[in-house]
């Protein structure tokens, strides 16, 4: 009778342990959204770390001096000139239709592809685009990209290059003022070597003059654009579980580690009952109490 008592008590303590185990997990599953189904296959990049590109865009911001009339001073429009950034990254599970819809958007919008970069296999695919776009169609281009595909992140940067766009043509006026001063040398009598070293200098401020002519190129306003960083990665949809998904996820987790906890606890058990029995033929236990007695 005593025989079975403990055993009933074993059953029901090793029962609790499963159902405590089993709704421990399903509470932890629901917390977390662990028993979600297929996720979304995303790229935690800082966003942009692995494209570069030398390309800059610059766009101006004209205005008036306060207080001045257009008709009154016409040197009184002033340029700002900034640079605008956007960088979107969207999600999706029809690659290839947004990528197509995408493009025909960016003809539509009067905008251009600087660059692009697309990478992985089917269900795995990733789209980058550089997009330069027209200054005055820049938060239409975002807000439709919005509205329209499946945005992860965003965010919007100006720079304002004002200050670097006056130190070029600063040092462009220099320059080129130098470059006369020297070629006005070049009608005075002397030395060869004087003349082949003046020659020299003045091929090295043509140089100059011609690198800050390419910088300075960005800043026309031919060239204005705003730039749109657009990646779009290709992933499955993400189903949410339904109760019976967790808890066959579950039960399925609460089984495979409480047979392991069993066995660990039944070879523990094992162990310390051949030890106790080592102990008690060796009399160690015996001497023990002798000892203490």
């Amino acid at each position: 009778m005593e025989f079975r008592k403990r055993l009933k008590k074993t059953f029901l303590l090793l029962c609790s342990l499963f159902f405590v185990m089993f709704f421990g997990r399903l509470g932890y599953s629901y917390l977390t959204k662990s028993g979600q189904g297929e996720t979304f296959l995303e790229h935690t990049l800082n966003t942009f770390s692995d494209v570069s590109s030398s390309r800059t865009n610059i766009a101006s911001y004209r205005y008036l001096k306060k207080g001045q009339k257009p008709q009154a001073n016409p040197d009184a429009n002033l340029d700002q000139k900034y640079e605008k950034t956007a960088n979107v990254s969207c999600k999706t599970s029809h690659f290839e239709e947004e990528e197509k819809s995408i493009n025909v958007f960016i003809n539509q919008s009067d905008a251009i592809i600087q660059l692009q970069r697309k990478s992985g296999v089917d269900l795995d695919r990733r789209l980058f685009l550089q997009i330069g776009v027209p200054p005055e169609k820049f938060n239409a281009f975002v807000q439709y990209i919005q509205d329209n595909y499946q945005v992860t992140s965003l965010n919007v940067s100006v720079k304002d290059k004002t200050n670097e766009y006056r130190e070029l043509n600063s040092r462009l006026a220099t320059l080129r003022n130098t470059r006369a001063s020297l070629s006005s040398l070049k009608n005075r009598s002397g030395k060869i070597e004087e003349y082949i070293e003046l020659e020299n200098r003045i091929l090295e401020i043509d140089q100059q003059l011609q690198c800050l002519g390419v910088q300075l190129g960005v800043y026309d306003s031919e060239n204005e654009f705003c730039t749109v960083n657009l990646t779009l990665t290709e992933g499955k949809d993400v189903v949410k579980a339904s109760f019976m998904d967790h808890v066959t996820q579950t039960l399925e987790w609460t089984i495979q580690y409480y047979l392991m906890l069993v066995v660990a606890l039944f070879f523990t058990l094992g162990a310390a009952f051949v030890l106790l029995v080592l102990l008690d033929r060796l009399k160690i236990i015996a001497g023990i109490k002798k000892h203490f007695e």
